[in-house]
């Protein structure tokens, strides 16, 4: 009975996951056919930015210097910064 249950868990979440990538799909094909960069769904949809958001610009800021502009743009870009470099380091030391 139990394996049932997961079964039928695992293809509620299947199917869940495939629709909310077709709304993604048809969500970025609406706005690319307008010519326009599409919006973040999360950002549209609550009007709360992703958490990402910014932090490819926060790290190239972080790159020229400027940690200030960093920090308004994503603030997680300086700690990305020191995870990054201590994943380096550990990765360097065990080999």
């Amino acid at each position: 009975m139990e394996k049932t249950n997961t079964n039928h868990l695992f293809i509620v979440l299947k199917l869940l996951a495939i629709s909310l990538f077709a709304v993604y799909i048809i969500w970025n094909i609406t706005y690319l056919s307008l010519g326009q960069l599409p919006p973040s769904i999360l950002l549209s949809a609550t009007g709360v930015p992703a958490p990402t958001t910014g932090l490819t610009r926060g790290l190239m800021a972080i790159g020229k210097g400027n940690i200030t502009e960093s920090l308004k743009l994503n603030p997680f870009s300086i700690p990305l910064i020191f995870l990054l470099y201590f994943q380096f380091l550990l990765l360097h030391i065990s080999y």
